[in-house]
């Protein structure tokens, strides 16, 4: 299954369609996103009675496994940008 990125926007794009500059700017953005830490929520239920929320804060190694920082990177080997 292909990775899909999703814009700023919303729209879901392939990795393989990011420009070179847009692809750079998002590794240089999940860095730094990943050193400052990021907050992961879920949630859900079928009711108010049944609603359920978590979060869970990620930072490091582990955030940069999260914002799936290693497809990025492998992208911008692919194009020889990296």
């Amino acid at each position: 299954m292909e990775f899909l990125h999703r814009t700023r926007d919303g729209r879901k794009i392939p990795l393989r369609e990011m420009g070179d500059i847009h692809l750079l700017n998002t590794i240089s953005l999940i860095a730094s996103k990943a050193k400052a830490g990021v907050i992961a929520s879920r949630g859900g239920g079928s009711s108010p009675d049944d609603f359920w929320y978590e979060e869970e804060h990620f930072s490091g190694k582990d955030a940069l496994e999260y914002l799936s920082y290693d497809r990025y990177l492998e992208e911008a080997k692919r194009r020889g940008l990296a």
